[in-house]
């Protein structure tokens, strides 16, 4: 497959010996020249065409010579950048055994090179940036381990210490104001860290990548962004655009910030403060340096930071304290947020502030089975969100809001346990702040014109109630039979005010949003049963129904019925077989052919 995949990439390059350009000339003829070798070695020892380790080693003798001549031009033309890019096109196809056993001559040979090209041979560069990424991601555990700090006392070996500068220097690269040199280091430095070697999950490298990280950000913050003075980065102008390079590139290995890689043994000189601590608080300074792309930038690295915390935090089987920890963590950073809230009128940096928050919530408050943390802090929490739908904020603002209260309904913040009064008031408490702001909302004038976002998270946060009591027969106490649960959702739900203030806007002239209240009625009904909603909002289809003044026609309410829900089958058997019998006399009995077709229909519904 190697040999196929090298032939294709070789074949590119080959037909450019005549081109009129030299960068493409060069390479070519070199190939040519290295092939001819290669062919007449062949010939002798009965092998047909030259393996990807023989392209290798034939490159590798080749520079050898070259650098012993002295021929260390980068220019377009020259030899030794021809041989970079040959050595990067085949370096990938090389078996890992034969770039590990030539190691400590790769890392004799190479890294001298770097410094000759940063200036202004980006081309040769960035040959140079992919072969260090094919030779990094070839090493094998302990070659990783040898260029990490130790307390053994030994001095590292000079193929180590090449190793980790070179690493360093492709760090610094990632940064580079070329743009093609900074998204070749980019590529290179993601892949070294999403190709731990055997048995590692996670790269040991990814902590000096985080330390690295925070330390750039640290020197950045240094720089005064008024008046024309320049700081230790160099100035204000070039202080924000490392930072913006480094934001974009952190946002594609947030996993080196993740808990696993904090939680490993301390080298010599390092400190208890985690890296995700110290990174938050460095880009929520961020807006302070008044660049609306960077401030935006921050946000979504931090939604990215707190995205990977909450994965881990999925884990079934993590520990109490290491969950309280990471908890803590999220509720540090979330108290900080909170002192940051952006005006309502900010439409640059609200919507990503917005995604923020509702991910540090989950990160502090979610819990599982477990206790929250505390239910008038996520109430407080929910109650700021919920102030962005008002009507008066941009569009954009609006749909942000009601996106970040959906990721937060959807997650473990309202637990069973707690959220739902099935064992304590507390929870019940929180459903009730929140049930309350809705139904004050609906109600205002502010929020007139963000109704459908106002119902599409309630529809939201009610059906995933609805998913956790269902789960909740799974752990629940074995005195909880299904019967005694349905009884307790049916009776004394925290969500029935919901119900009253659905129908109320269905049945409303003029309003508009049927649809999207339908879907929450629907919720409802999956969450309380069948026979919970009838029992509050009658059919009122049947004439002795309609009689009564009180009573409006609901027959609406038969297509919104969801196929699963916790309705007992008795309630199948002593209300809807009844109401089918007397709509089938009622057909029968009508003499007019429209009320026949009409009670038909409801008899089939």
């Amino acid at each position: 497959m190697h040999s196929e995949d090298l032939a294709t990439a070789l074949a590119k390059i080959r037909p450019h010996t005549n081109s009129k350009l030299p960068h493409q000339r060069k390479p070519a003829q070199l190939l040519v020249a290295l092939e001819s070798t290669l062919d007449q070695n062949a010939s002798s020892s009965e092998l047909s065409r030259p393996t990807s380790t023989a392209y290798f080693a034939a490159l590798i003798t080749t520079l050898e010579e070259c650098i012993l001549r002295n021929e260390l031009s980068l220019e377009e033309g020259s030899t030794l950048a021809a041989i970079l890019y040959l050595l990067a096109t085949v370096g990938p196809f090389v078996p890992h055994t034969v770039l590990r056993t030539n190691l400590p001559k790769l890392y004799q040979l190479l890294p001298p090179l770097l410094p000759l090209a940063l200036q202004d041979h980006a081309p040769p560069l960035r040959s140079l940036i992919s072969l260090f990424g094919t030779i990094t991601t070839a090493m094998d555990q302990s070659m990783v381990q040898s260029t990490l700090s130790t307390n053994s006392g030994s001095a590292p070996s000079s193929t180590s210490v090449a190793i980790r500068q070179t690493f360093s220097s492709l760090l610094e690269l990632t940064l580079d104001p070329r743009p093609k040199v900074r998204k070749r280091a980019a590529e290179v430095v993601k892949e070294i860290l999403g190709s731990p070697p055997s048995p590692f999950i996670i790269h040991p490298w990814s902590h000096l990548v985080a330390n690295w990280s925070c330390a750039v950000i640290a020197q950045i913050a240094g720089i005064p962004v008024t008046g024309g003075k320049k700081g230790t980065g160099g100035g204000e102008e070039e202080g924000i655009d490392r930072m913006i390079h480094l934001l974009a590139f952190l946002r594609t290995v947030p996993h080196i910030f993740s808990a696993s890689v904090e939680e490993r043994p301390l080298t010599n000189g390092e400190n208890q403060g985690t890296n995700l601590e110290t990174m938050t608080r460095y880009l929520l300074a961020a807006p302070k340096l008044s660049n609306p792309y960077l401030t935006q930038a921050s946000y979504q690295l931090l939604s990215a930071l707190f995205t990977t915390e909450r994965e881990e935090g999925e884990d079934d089987e993590e520990d109490e304290n290491d969950a309280a920890r990471r908890r803590a963590k999220a509720q540090n950073v979330l108290d900080t947020l909170i002192r940051s809230q952006p005006s309502k009128s900010d439409t640059q940096i609200s919507p990503y502030w917005l995604s923020v928050v509702a991910r540090a919530t989950i990160a502090a408050h979610s819990s599982g089975h477990s206790i929250p943390r505390s239910s008038d802090a996520l109430t407080r929490v929910w109650s700021m969100v919920w102030g962005y739908l008002d009507s008066t904020c941009p569009t954009t603002t609006v749909k942000a809001a009601a996106d970040s209260l959906r990721v937060i309904a959807q997650s473990n913040c309202f637990s069973v346990s707690k959220g739902y009064g099935l064992e304590d008031d507390e929870g019940s408490s929180l459903i009730q702040s929140v049930v309350q702001l809705a139904e004050k909302s609906v109600g205002s004038l502010a929020y007139a014109g963000s109704i459908p976002e106002i119902l599409g998270v309630l529809e939201v946060l009610v059906t995933s109630m609805s998913a956790q009591i269902t789960r909740y027969r799974e752990w629940a106490p074995t005195t909880m039979t299904l019967a005694k649960l349905h009884k307790t959702t049916k009776s004394s739900s925290p969500f029935l005010p919901l119900l009253h203030m659905a129908v109320n806007l269905r049945n409303s002239k003029d309003f508009q949003h049927k649809e999207q209240v339908n879907s929450l009625i629907t919720a409802l009904m999956r969450m309380i049963g069948v026979d919970g909603v009838l029992e509050r909002i009658p059919l009122g289809i049947l004439p002795q129904e309609r009689s009564k003044s009180s009573t409006q026609a609901n027959a609406y309410l038969l297509p919104l019925i969801p196929p699963s829900h916790f309705t007992p089958l008795s309630h199948f058997v002593n209300y809807f077989i009844p109401l089918s019998e007397s709509l089938w006399n009622l057909a029968q009995d009508s003499e007019k052919e429209v009320e026949q077709k009409v009670y038909r229909v409801l008899m089939e519904q």
